[in-house]
């Protein structure tokens, strides 16, 4: 997604973020959930982030309510795109048949592996 109005307009939004994210996350002593929480009302415009934390060896998931994402998993895939049409091809195409399609949720943390919420955002 893109963020809207991140400061320094020299370097991509991601980055801006990023260097946000990083200034915060050592403040809260490396925690990751809050810092992304403490930020989240600085932030403009659609986002989705993937964001592996590597102390932890987490990756987790979280998006705003601009940004529609949708996901499809069965014992081998997990697929997930923010084109519902994509996510009912992949369906067919790898055939998950018994598996249905969920749209994510925003303003919530995931877990990516589990896919579990483990916080919320707000």
């Amino acid at each position: 997604g893109e963020f809207s109005r991140l400061e320094d307009k020299k370097n991509s939004d991601t980055r801006n973020y990023l260097k946000k994210l990083t200034k915060t996350y050592l403040k809260n002593n490396k925690n990751l959930i809050k810092s992304i929480k403490e930020l989240h009302n600085s932030l403009r415009g659609p986002y989705s982030i993937f964001l592996y934390e590597r102390l932890k060896n987490k990756t987790y998931f979280y998006k705003n309510n601009l940004t529609n994402m949708y996901m499809i998993e069965d014992k081998n895939y997990r697929i997930l795109s923010t084109s519902k049409r994509n996510v009912v091809f992949s369906k067919k195409f790898f055939n998950m048949s018994k598996s249905r399609i969920i749209e994510v949720k925003p303003f919530r943390i995931y877990d990516f592996f589990s896919f579990k919420a483990v916080a919320e955002i707000r």
